[in-house]
């Protein structure tokens, strides 16, 4: 495989775990705020 490709590959998963996360701690924060 390309090296090239899988740097892209290793990118794009790293952005998409961080956006992950992101949601996460977003939807957590809205939860305490109704509860509330």
């Amino acid at each position: 495989m390309d090296k090239n490709i899988g740097e892209q590959l290793n990118k794009a998963y790293e952005a998409f775990r961080q956006a992950c996360m992101d949601r996460d701690s977003a939807v957590k924060e809205l939860q305490q705020k109704s509860l509330q």
